[in-house]
């Protein structure tokens, strides 16, 4: 068969989807552990316990199987952030939990994070531009509503609402270098007291 792709994903038998889980799981421990280049497809089938064949069934080579990874995670989390800004939460709810949403990968072990190991593919980069564009829509979304609910200024425009957002999340990754020792009840009145610069508005 032709690569894999996430469509061809949804179609494949239980036998099927059970190794590729046990791929991509095993995969993605050994990236986030050594690093895309220490990793080999070799050590890849060995840990998924399937044939160098059947790796190659699926992905043309290391780096394919990498991208597909990345570009799974990526869906993952576009999906977890439309279910937060489409629940009935009120606003400071729900921008607490975009913000958790997307720092997740940060410190969850499992997760591969692109670094820059690499030039990635035009087709992945085309997806990733595509996917943030879609991210800050949605999030645009989740900002019309605080200014509906008298949370946010209307003067304050969405672009300076994006840039704030970032520096947030890059700000939290930055001075906490493994997330997960941040209890999720403090991780909640940080991010309470960091929105506090668009939440001043409300009467």
């Amino acid at each position: 068969m032709d690569t894999l792709t996430i469509e061809a994903e949804k179609e494949l038998t239980s036998r099927s989807r059970k190794k590729v889980d046990s791929i991509l799981e095993n995969a993605s421990r050994l990236f986030v552990q050594f690093g895309y280049h220490k990793v080999t497809i070799e050590s890849v089938a060995q840990y998924a316990n399937v044939s160098k064949v059947t790796l190659y069934k699926y992905f043309d080579d290391k780096q394919d199987l990498y991208e597909y990874i990345l570009k799974r995670n990526y869906l993952v989390e576009f999906d977890d952030v439309l279910d937060i800004i489409d629940s009935p939460l009120p606003f400071e709810e729900k921008i607490n939990e975009v913000v958790k949403a997307r720092i997740k990968k940060y410190y969850d072990k499992s997760i591969p994070i692109f670094q820059g190991e690499i030039t990635l593919s035009l087709d992945i980069q085309k997806f990733i531009k595509e996917y943030t564009k879609k991210m800050e829509v949605a999030r645009k979304r989740l900002y019309d509503q605080g200014k509906i609910e008298g949370f946010i200024c209307d003067e304050i425009t969405d672009a300076t609402l994006e840039m704030y957002f970032k520096i947030i999340q890059n700000g939290l990754v930055s001075v906490f270098k493994d997330l997960g020792e941040l209890e999720n009840e403090n991780l909640s009145q940080l991010l309470k007291i960091l929105y506090a610069g668009i939440l001043g508005c409300r009467n």
